[in-house]
């Protein structure tokens, strides 16, 4: 790690080596020792991935100042040092504990302790250092507040891809063995102030591991090299400040709905602050649309309330968290009213080819077309009549579906109908045997007069 001030870095190195440490200075003074080289070696060759990292919360985990005061600019976000406690100054810490983000830190004095007092131990170097040795009857440079032993401060570059002689550009430690929050059926614990918060250190794995992307990794989603905390572009395919474009990367079909209208982005409902854990985003994903609050979604054990999964070991979000921080004032019942059309396009019919709204491509006889349509009648005055069109313009022509089948020409399937809901209606599912181009409308026209909607979806089959 480079020394973002030399003189701090100086005298840093020269307190490490006067305990016969080896130490290359930085944020944290590397004690390499073992099988480790420490992030300094990765450097050399990956120097775009190490500026990112840098700016990145791992590495700042554990930060070594041994009694020094740290510079004013040690942190690479512009970060101010943490402020101390009450009567305490920096000649009596040796580290800094954390990324932190409130103003107040958390600290090892040199007492080897996190109280002044020596009662509070510090045990946290398994995911807080780098070649970690638990055996408690070791203490890292001899305080006995220190429980284990490890090479190197924070977490660097070997403590996902491994030592010298085992690394691996596949990351060899898995993020959920440090995001979680230990508990041994990695149930999430929740609050029971009022607070509407799953707590646990760092549980974001816990939350992951019982949604529906547990089966894919965090990697598909974020950049390990790279910070969402300070706007590095942490998540892929976003913007700098991790919103934007990810979600729609797999959710391309009425992601956004009414709500892009408002401004609101995918993680403003789908990870809301009711995490105690990193920025406060939940990992669970999916809102269950029921009136279910969160107070009637625990269950109590070993002293504790937990949150409750389904049979499959899943969970959800309940309406009152994904909506209630907006929405304070409406009952979850209300919400549950509303919350299955919030993904809807804002017209009254909808049709889709596949699941999504863009050309589908497929070979003659072999890859199904699925096409399905949905009618929003609450756009309309209730009991609004209409006639119903559900067509499709191909390599022979036209054809209408009348309820049942497709057939030939052009034909209205309802005539003078009252406008229902249509959660969604499947016209379509099979393999097309002949080649060329067909498009599949969607068309209700109102008998009062109004406006039509109209809403189309196209198809190409390749020979």
């Amino acid at each position: 790690m480079s020394v973002r001030e030399s003189g701090w870095g100086a005298l840093v190195l020269g307190l490490a080596l006067g305990l016969g440490l080896f130490a290359l200075g930085g944020n944290a003074v590397a004690q390499h020792q073992h099988t480790y080289w420490g992030d300094d070696a990765c450097a050399m060759c990956h120097a775009d991935k190490y500026a990112s990292y840098m700016k990145h919360g791992h590495p700042w985990q554990l930060v070594l100042t041994a009694g020094a005061t740290p510079p004013a600019d040690l942190y690479p976000w512009g970060t101010p040092l943490p402020a101390l406690p009450s009567g305490v100054t920096w000649d009596q810490v040796d580290y800094i504990i954390g990324n932190y983000k409130s103003g107040e830190g958390s600290f090892i004095y040199t007492n080897g302790y996190r109280n002044l007092a020596g009662t509070s131990s510090y045990s946290c170097g398994r995911c807080h250092t780098t070649g970690y040795d638990p055996d408690s009857t070791k203490h890292q440079r001899g305080l006995a507040g220190l429980v284990g032993t490890w090479d190197l401060d924070g977490i660097q570059c070997e403590a996902c891809h491994g030592p010298k002689q085992m690394m691996s550009i596949t990351p060899v430690k898995d993020c959920g063995e440090c995001h979680t929050a230990g508990d041994s059926q990695k149930r999430m614990q929740f609050a029971t102030d009022g607070s509407l918060l799953f707590t646990g250190h760092h549980a974001q794995g816990d939350e992951f591991s019982k949604s529906p992307h547990k089966n894919y990794g965090c990697t598909l989603c974020h950049s390990p090299h790279k910070s969402v905390w300070y706007e590095d572009g942490g998540v892929r395919y976003s913007s700098a400040a991790g919103v934007g474009n990810m979600c729609t990367q797999c959710h391309n079909k009425r992601i956004f709905g009414v709500m892009k209208d408002v401004g609101l982005e995918c993680i403003d409902c789908h990870m809301p602050d009711a995490s105690a854990t990193g920025t406060g985003a939940t990992h669970l994903f999916r809102i269950n649309h029921t009136a279910l609050a969160a107070s009637d979604n625990t269950f109590d054990a070993d002293g504790k309330t937990w949150w409750n999964t389904d049979g499959n070991g899943d969970a959800f979000l309940t309406l009152d968290l994904a909506c209630g921080s907006c929405h304070d004032g409406m009952s979850v019942e209300a919400m549950a009213k509303y919350a299955p059309t919030i993904h809807r396009p804002p017209g009254l019919v909808d049709v889709t080819v596949n699941g999504g709204d863009k050309v589908a491509v497929v070979t003659r006889n072999k890859e199904s077309v699925s096409i399905n349509f949905s009618v929003y009648a609450d756009l309309k005055p209730k009991g609004t009549k209409a006639d119903w069109w559900v067509m499709c313009h191909g390599p022979r022509g036209w054809s209408s579906w009348n309820g049942t089948k497709w057939v030939y020409g052009q034909r209205a399937w309802l005539k003078n109908t009252a406008l229902v809901d249509v959660p969604t209606r499947n016209v379509l599912n099979s393999k097309l045997s002949v080649a060329g181009n067909y498009t599949y409308w969607v068309a209700i026209y109102p008998k009062d007069g109004s406006k039509g909607e109209v809403d189309s979806v196209s198809v190409l089959v390749t020979p």
